[in-house]
């Protein structure tokens, strides 16, 4: 599960302006109720509440999973973007859910296999020919179990102006 490096913690005004700036450009993670938990150099975890995002069985709907799976993802890479004053946007290529057992709680979604020698290379691909790709892995929890996995590939692009 998620390791927390407590010498690495980043400023409560870092998570703040993430979650918010997610929260004003992509409008459903607001009516979600989503939250960023802990936000590491190169690692992250969300959460939602099962209030909100639930479905007509009382369990969570497994389009909030996977929009919180995808969600985790993407912020990451655009947090790093961003900390290092990358001119370019990140989107979701291909994505991929598998889900292992329903969800009756709030959940959370931690993508924590980002680490500085796979961000460097997607860096150096997006410095170099304008385009880089890059997989990342999500495990969703709720109440401490697994109840699914996320596969995305996001693209980096370099902005031209």
């Amino acid at each position: 599960m998620f390791l927390r490096d407590e010498s690495k913690d980043l400023s409560n005004k870092k998570v703040f302006d993430l979650q918010n700036y997610i929260r004003s450009n992509i409008p459903i993670t607001d009516y979600m109720n989503f939250r960023v938990e802990d936000l590491q150099p190169y690692s992250i975890k969300l959460s939602a509440p099962i209030k909100l995002n639930d479905n007509h069985y009382g369990t969570a709907f497994g389009g909030s999973l996977a929009t919180l799976g995808i969600l985790a993802g993407w912020s990451i890479l655009h947090f790093r973007a961003a900390e290092e004053k990358l001119n370019c946007v990140i989107v979701i290529q291909e994505s991929n859910m598998k889900y292992i057992r329903p969800a009756y709680t709030d959940f959370e979604a931690v993508c924590d296999m980002l680490n500085e020698k796979l961000w460097n290379e997607f860096k150096s691909g997006l410095l170099a020919k304008g385009k880089a790709r890059i997989s990342m892995f999500t495990n969703l929890y709720s109440q401490g179990e697994l109840i699914a996995t996320h596969k995305g590939i996001f693209v980096g692009l370099a902005r031209t102006k």
